[in-house]
């Protein structure tokens, strides 16, 4: 156990705040037991921390649900070698609970979310305070005090020790990541939990000889360092998780929990140990929601995709403030006559260094980072302009599609930002249609649903986008407010044959006695179309009639199908 603060010495923490922290003042929590300076992000904020660093015990970040502001001013002072022995607290909006390994890899000590109980981040303050006077004494145990491993700074000086010492020899590091340790906390407290990890501390000490050192890496997460020789290969690591499966079902008694490893081998000598750890991570989150997949190598692909997002992500802001983003339109029509019934919004990026970019490279780490809201929020507002300045034209616009995230609708103003963009700009709503995904409805269904129908209420078409791609299609179509079902184009893909063929009619005939209108999406040949048809759909979309167009393309594309219905 650490010596505890002293209780004569008052304590000062440096308290930053983004523009939109909540209202709930934690400053108030923390004044009775600490002196507080206080400030907001800005150009001043660096230089007041470097006035009263000696006065600082502990720094404190009220990030609200802005990652990147946060993560680029821990960056900055990181940058100073004095500054790291300064302990960070991240205080962040609950949307934010999934940056945690985020914020951890970028240094800080300890991260948080609104909804914890303002006891337990008090106690997180006064630990972390704690654990830096004590090591400013040399006091602080190398040892987790919960599940009797390495703690991670210990790991790494004593897994770089070890490679030092063996200059000729191979090593491979092995990191697990035990999935479900969260809601056990949950469902039966943290005494309870702190069992669990005490449990598997002891399964990690004896997973086998070979295990030179063993540690826990932070929350759910285990680290291993291991000799390479014959023994120790990807099929004993698959037989160590195998055996993990066998231990909590059977000796834990848990059968909810889930065990991924990554595998780190030919560890190159010279490299901090904590930089392998941090790759091999990079290769864990490739596997993360994937059903049935445990075991990951790391490869140099994972480093080179991982500073492609970095870069990414760096250059998102600027790329939407300068108009680097792009609009395209991808028209659908109707299976009978071919008039032109609507369009798909779609993003697109043209990027200084990467070029022309598809949204499959920049749409998964937006949906990561939250950044997504931002590009959504941009699409809908051009969408709207556009809409606009056709409709003065005189041309006949038609109903355009727009995408909407899971973190859209986690925005308490999302209704009236749309509804405010439309009416600004004069569009009436049944010319915008939401269309959602049916992992939007995973979690918080009432919530959703009572945001969607507030939209259906207001004039706007709600489209559900990949239908018949997952498994809760039916439950979603029982559940949702639509008006609209696509069809996803691997069931368009897939009506060659007689079976399909009937799957496929199923899906068109369920929505119809729901009263839902369908559009079957990636069409490209006149056969799929006929058969579309055939089977009673009622909108095509796909590079049959047409790819997705610039808004100077599609604007002629108008133009066009106007003077075609004249």
């Amino acid at each position: 156990m650490g010596i505890a603060s002293s209780p004569e010495k008052t304590r000062t923490l440096f308290v930053i705040k983004s523009d939109k922290s909540r209202k709930h003042n934690f400053s108030d929590m923390f004044s009775g037991s600490y002196d507080l300076i206080e400030t907001t992000f800005s150009k001043d904020s660096t230089e007041l921390l470097r006035k009263h660093f000696s006065e600082i015990s502990l720094i404190v970040i009220d990030t609200a649900d802005n990652a990147d502001v946060s993560i680029n001013f821990i960056r900055e002072i990181e940058a100073d070698q004095k500054f790291r022995a300064v302990p960070v607290i991240i205080i962040a909006d609950d949307s934010l609970e999934k940056e945690e390994e985020r914020f951890l890899a970028e240094g800080v000590s300890a991260f948080t979310t609104y909804s914890t109980r303002q006891n337990l981040i008090l106690l997180q303050t006064a630990n972390l305070i704690n654990l830096r006077e004590n090591a400013e004494t040399g006091i602080v145990s190398d040892i987790d005090e919960v599940t009797g491993l390495f703690n991670r700074f210990a790991f790494f000086r004593v897994a770089d020790t070890i490679l030092e010492d063996n200059p000729d020899d191979e090593f491979v590091i092995y990191i697990s990541e035990v999935d479900g340790i969260k809601g056990y906390n949950e469902k039966n407290g943290k005494e309870a939990g702190d069992a669990l990890l005490r449990t598997i501390g002891e399964y990690m000490r004896n997973i086998g000889d070979e295990c030179l050192a063993a540690g826990r890496f932070a929350g759910d997460q285990f680290v291993s360092l291991f000799r390479k020789d014959e023994k120790l290969n990807s099929r004993l690591l698959e037989l160590n998780v195998n055996e993990a499966y066998s231990f909590f079902k059977g000796d834990a008694g848990i059968d909810k929990l889930r065990i991924r490893c990554a595998i780190y081998e030919d560890i190159e000598h010279g490299i901090p140990i904590s930089e392998t750890c941090d790759r091999a991570l990079l290769a864990l989150q490739t596997i993360r929601g994937k059903y049935g997949k445990t075991i990951v190598h790391y490869e140099a692909s994972v480093l080179s995709e991982h500073r492609k997002k970095e870069r990414i992500e760096d250059s998102m802001k600027e790329a939407l403030e300068q108009n680097q983003f792009r609009v395209f339109y991808q028209p659908k029509h109707d299976v009978n006559t071919g008039e032109l019934t609507g369009a798909e919004a779609l993003i697109r990026w043209v990027h200084p260094d990467f070029g022309f970019m598809s949204p499959g490279e920049f749409i998964p780490v937006f949906e990561q980072n939250g950044f997504i809201s931002e590009v959504d929020n941009f699409v809908w507002n051009r969408t709207c302009q556009n809409l606009n300045r056709w409709i003065k034209k005189g041309l006949k616009v038609v109903p355009i599609s727009i995408n909407a995230s899971r973190i859209d609708f986690m925005k308490p103003d999302f209704f009236d930002n749309l509804h405010r963009a439309s009416t600004e700009m004069n569009v009436p709503p049944q010319l915008l249609h939401i269309e959602v995904t049916e992992s939007l409805f995973t979690d918080q269904m009432d919530e959703l649903v009572e945001i969607l129908t507030k939209c259906q209420k207001n004039g706007y078409k709600i489209e559900l986008d990949d239908f018949g791609s997952g498994y809760s299609s039916l439950n979603t179509l029982s559940v949702l407010p639509l008006d609209i079902v696509k069809m996803d184009m691997s069931l368009v893909k897939a009506i060659t044959n007689f079976k399909n063929m009937r799957v496929f009619s199923a899906c068109i005939n369920l929505a119809k006695s729901l009263g839902l209108k369908t559009v079957s999406e990636g069409v490209e040949t006149n056969e799929q179309m006929w058969t579309i048809r055939e089977l009673g759909g009622d909108a095509i979309q796909g590079y049959l009639y047409s790819k997705p167009l610039s808004e100077d393309d599609f604007e002629k594309y108008l133009i066009e199908s106007t003077s075609d219905q004249n």
